[in-house]
Order: structure tokens, then C-alpha cells, then sequence
């Protein structure tokens, strides 16, 4: 009887053994641009930056292969305009809608026109020595 138990535990161990090789191989052969590699890619996109997923896995993949590749290019360019918008005027994303980021841009254009007329030469003094003096630059 003892026998019995014993071999029946070393077959429920190599069955649970088999089991473990079993998901990890699933787990490793996920094909690239496959349905599941989309939906991971498009997880994983959505995680970093922050989207909200409306669908679940299983739901998604009832969908068509076209449709997914849509959805991510769609959460690509969402992800780069956050990211230019994150950018521009080297203002962080999150002060974008602040007062002085819309002034910015408005103060560097009025700096820019009346920097720009006034030759080099006038900020030199004339009173000194060319040598004494070099010209500013």
C-alpha cells in the first residue's frame, strides 16, 4: 500500500513538472505580430504612457488582426504627440496649461524682433581704446 502512495507521488510530481515546462514554453513562443503580441505591445504602450484600455485581452483578441494594428498605431502617435508636446518651449508637460507657458513663446518672438535689428557694434563703448576694448561678441 505504501508502494502505491509512493509511486502515485512521484506521478503527480512529474505530471506538475510537465505542466511547469508546458506554461513556460506557451509563454516563450509567442510569435512576433501575432494577435498576442499586439495586444502586448499595446498593454505595454498604454502602461508607459498612461492610456486608458477600454477592452480586456479576451476581447481584443475577437478582434481582427487589422483592427489591432490600427489600435496601436493609434496609441503610437498619441504617445508622440504627448511626447513633442512634453517638449516644446521646454516647458514640462504637466505646466502646459500654466499662464507663462502660453507667454513664452510670445516673449522669445518679441526678444528675437528687437535683439536682432541692433548691429554688435553699438554695444561697444567709444570712449576707450580699440585695444584697451575688444568689441563684444
Amino acid at each position: 500500500m505504501e508502494t502505491i502512495t509512493k509511486m502515485n507521488d512521484e506521478l503527480v510530481q512529474q505530471a506538475g513538472e510537465m505542466d511547469e515546462k508546458m506554461d513556460e514554453k506557451k509563454e516563450e513562443t509567442v510569435r512576433r505580430n501575432s494577435k498576442k503580441d499586439i495586444i502586448q505591445r499595446i498593454f505595454e504602450l498604454c502602461e508607459k504612457n498612461n492610456f486608458p484600455v477600454t477592452e480586456t485581452e479576451t476581447q481584443l483578441l475577437r478582434k481582427t488582426r487589422k483592427y489591432l494594428l490600427g489600435m496601436l498605431a493609434g496609441f503610437v502617435e498619441q504617445s508622440m504627440e504627448n511626447k513633442i508636446k512634453s517638449e516644446t518651449n521646454g516647458i514640462p508637460s504637466d505646466c502646459q496649461e500654466a499662464d507663462y507657458a502660453k507667454q513664452l513663446p510670445m516673449l522669445r518672438m518679441a526678444h528675437g524682433f528687437l535683439v536682432e535689428p541692433i548691429p554688435e557694434t553699438t554695444f561697444r563703448t567709444r570712449d576707450f581704446d580699440d585695444e584697451l576694448c575688444p568689441p563684444c561678441r
